[in-house]
């Protein structure tokens, strides 16, 4: 009921299997708690396929309770690529309840006002696919907030109309739209406070995403990125600009046949065109041989940091692509670098690592609480790490995927973060949010970094 509640191995916690959100139910193996082990209250429930939960303030066997069932009806959409909606602050309030108009102007003298915020005409860093227009209603307001009551509190919230501020540049997750006093529209956050939707920024959703490979879509191909690339014909000893050019983002499948042609070299389409090969991130096909530590056969994730692109291979064989967004530093030269060199640097680490931990989404912020006040971007779908604190994850907030962008973790679109979870390892058990490569026999899938 409120920060997620840890699954461990035994009962103890000194193996954490997995995660339940707050407002989501697992299953028991039994309704009688077991005692021992480190659990102040003494009392341990067995849930299912495995592991054990410790009877603390952050769980209840009880539904009903209000604060759960608040919790419940803002719980994610399942088998979404994007489990809410998501925005850009410009600064807020996160209310406890629908305020009057006249408690809104109150509150709300501190920032600036509504009419006077305005979005950039090339909108960078976080606010890429942001949009000043509001969002649609979605529904009534919900039992729990009706006639001004404040939401139910999770235990580390604080009372009082404003619980707690969303800085200008933090990203907002909601799961819903209501509308308030004067037709005003409010985001049900998935925190339980309700913020104004005229002072955040929502996001589109992204529609790139990369391609399974399989029958007529193989390898070899290319990708373009962020700009269009033109198509040539071969005339002769020349190559004439011949047709519409190659949309950014696109996918394109090759013959294998390369050709220099005034000292640019180019690659053939399989529709007949030639590209520049300096214009496409290409993977080749089957691989001559394996990365070190890779074994035959097995599923495995390759990220070409230059290239923006990740590819999924089944042992030598690629089987799916997509195009991917690296740290924003560009490529580091040493594998060695430490965490801080690396979130310094904005580098992406390079090496081989594997799965360590899944979370259907998680908060990300530089702060150690489980309710950040300063930076903070709200639940991040799909996210994989692989050395702590990178990660393979969606960005729902940009799609210039194929160029560096981020911290230092893997952006990919949500479609792409949606399948590379859903067919990696440690599997995630229904009912659970997160899981570690601490499950039997799921060590982690591989994830191979170079340069």
């Amino acid at each position: 009921m409120g920060r997620g509640t840890h699954i461990y191995a035994g009962r103890s916690r000194k193996v954490q299997l997995g995660t339940i959100r707050p407002g989501t139910s697992v299953a028991l193996r039994s309704a009688t708690p077991e005692g021992g082990g480190d659990c102040r209250s003494g009392r341990w429930y067995a849930v299912e396929p495995l592991g054990y939960v410790c009877d603390d303030v952050n769980v209840t066997t009880d539904l009903g309770v209000e604060v759960f069932r608040a919790l419940a009806s803002l719980a994610p959409r399942e088998g979404e690529p994007l489990p809410f909606g998501y925005g850009y602050s410009t600064g807020a309030p996160m209310y406890d309840r629908l305020p009057t108009a006249d408690e809104a102007r109150k509150a709300e003298r501190r920032y600036r006002p509504v009419e006077k915020l305005h979005r950039p005409k090339h909108p960078g860093g976080h606010m890429e696919l942001s949009s000043t227009e509001l969002p649609p209603v979605t529904g009534p307001v919900p039992d729990f907030l009706a006639d001004h009551r404040s939401a139910p509190r999770t235990p580390w919230q604080p009372e009082g109309l404003v619980r707690k501020t969303i800085r200008e540049g933090n990203l907002l997750s909601f799961q819903g739209v209501v509308e308030g006093e004067g037709g005003r529209r409010f985001l049900l956050a998935t925190n339980l406070t309700v913020v104004p939707a005229d002072r955040i920024w929502s996001f589109r959703p992204t529609s790139f995403h990369g391609v399974e490979l399989a029958g007529e879509q193989r390898a070899p191909l290319g990708w373009t990125r962020r700009q269009p690339r033109p198509r040539h014909r071969r005339d002769g000893d020349r190559m004439v600009a011949d047709g519409p050019a190659v949309p950014p983002r696109t996918v394109v499948y090759l013959t294998g046949q390369r050709a220099k042609v005034g000292g640019v070299e180019y690659v053939e389409a399989r529709d007949g065109g030639w590209l520049q090969d300096e214009h496409l991130s290409q993977v080749a096909g089957k691989l001559d041989e394996l990365p070190n530590g890779v074994d035959e056969g097995e599923r495995w994730i390759d990220v070409g940091l230059a290239a923006g692109l990740l590819t999924v291979y089944q042992g030598r064989e690629p089987v799916y692509s997509t195009l991917m967004s690296p740290g924003a530093g560009g490529t580091t030269q040493s594998a060695g670098l430490t965490i801080d060199q690396l979130l310094s640097g904005a580098f992406t680490p390079l090496g081989l690592y594997r799965m360590s931990f899944k979370y259907r989404s998680a908060v990300m912020t530089p702060e150690d609480t489980p309710e950040p006040e300063k930076t903070w971007i709200d639940d991040v779908p799909w996210v994989m790490y692989f050395r702590p604190p990178y990660a393979i994850h969606t960005a729902y907030w940009h799609e210039d995927f194929g160029h560096p962008k981020s911290g230092g973790c893997v952006n990919v679109s949500p479609l792409d973060a949606k399948y590379l979870f859903e067919s990696s390892l440690p599997r995630v058990p229904d009912g659970w949010y997160g899981a570690s490569n601490s499950l039997p026999d799921q060590p982690g899938t591989k994830i191979h970094l170079h340069r």
